[in-house]
């Protein structure tokens, strides 16, 4: 299953635990791209991935990404990493 999949494989991975990270807001990715000055192809190329599926990413139709490729991204648009794609904490089972 690539990047290409459908919106519902995704939200199917990212449910059941696969190291995938889900993107916290489009508007703050948006927001990175523009000060980064970098254009969706220009990202796409820097971390390896298609300019749709960055597009997808600034829209919400794709809201995850693999660690590593979350973590390129963080990395390409100089952002502190888990600010864009936060690592997910599990649960912990309250004492009884």
């Amino acid at each position: 299953m690539g990047v290409t999949q459908g919106s519902r494989t995704w939200a199917r991975r990212v449910e059941s635990g696969s190291q995938s990270r889900a993107l916290v807001d489009t508007g703050a990715f948006r927001d990175a791209c523009r000060a980064a000055r970098m254009s969706q192809l220009a990202l796409a190329r820097r971390v390896g991935c298609s300019k749709a599926f960055v597009g997808f990413l600034c829209t919400g139709e794709r809201v995850a990404a693999t660690v590593s490729l979350a973590e390129a991204i963080e990395d390409a648009l100089g952002v502190d990493r888990g600010d864009l794609f936060p690592v997910a904490v599990p649960a912990v089972p309250a004492r009884t």
